[in-house]
């Protein structure tokens, strides 16, 4: 997967989180049964009326991951 500040590039489909017609509500870091993920919640405008997603990517395991997708959660969530 790839983040960034406007997009989420996961599994060869891109979801853009801050774009027209999309409203961007927040990310967030959760731990839930021994998994630790990131969790994208957006809405989008279409022709049927608004349509909230959540998007989840996991944060592999390994030395200093909860840190960095911290840094991420900032980045995202401050813009």
């Amino acid at each position: 997967a790839y983040i960034g500040k406007d997009a989420l590039y996961i599994n060869r489909k891109l979801i853009e989180i801050k774009s027209p017609l999309t409203d961007f509500n927040y990310a967030t870091l959760v731990k839930k049964s021994g998994l630790l993920y990131l969790e994208f919640k957006y809405s989008a405008f279409t022709r049927t009326g608004e349509q909230t997603y959540t998007t989840r990517v996991l944060v592999p395991p390994g030395l200093n991951q909860e840190e960095i997708a911290n840094q991420v959660l900032n980045e995202v969530n401050s813009h």
